[in-house]
């Protein structure tokens, strides 16, 4: 006790200002931040119920068009999406086996919209060359590149258990 008190008041003599627990402390910490980011204050956080599920539906039908129309990678995945994807439920297989075929050539054009906005995003940034932004790009295409990989293992998988039997 009599430690705290030195400390307290040193802390007064000094004109330093003296926190008792840490709770305090986080709250000045808390106090001292300038502009803590709310939802609220964000305009695009506005909408709400099914106003906000019919802008949602607006904006993703945008980008599917921004997609279709800039991107020549997109257009090829879903050029080979188009054809695949009959041929699944073409196919003899169990539901499970054509939702699995099915699902793993959505995921590549999933994953190339997100590798898309990654690559728009830093593009907003800056033209210029810079040693992170060609990393996150190249992140983004090994997604895509492995997101295919995954589809070729399972059409591979399941085609070759079928001809085999």
């Amino acid at each position: 006790m009599l430690i705290y008190h030195f400390i307290k008041t040193s802390a007064n003599y000094l004109e330093v200002e003296f926190i008792d627990s840490p709770i305090e402390y986080l709250k000045k910490i808390n106090e001292k931040q300038s502009s803590p980011y709310k939802s609220s204050n964000n305009p695009h956080k506005s909408n709400k119920g099914i106003y906000r599920a019919f802008k949602a539906g607006l904006n993703s039908y945008q980008g599917i068009i921004y997609a279709i129309r800039e991107e020549s990678a997109f257009r090829q995945e879903l050029f080979l999406a188009a054809i695949l994807i009959p041929i699944a439920c073409y196919l003899e297989l169990s539901y499970l086996e054509k939702l699995l075929l099915i699902n793993s050539v959505l995921l590549v054009l999933v994953v190339e919209l997100i590798n898309s906005g990654i690559e728009a995003a830093i593009d907003r940034v800056s033209y210029e060359f810079h040693d992170l932004s060609k990393r996150a790009k190249d992140f983004g295409s090994a997604a895509v590149m492995t997101s295919i990989l995954i589809c070729c293992v399972t059409w591979w998988f399941i085609i070759q258990n079928h001809l085999s039997n």
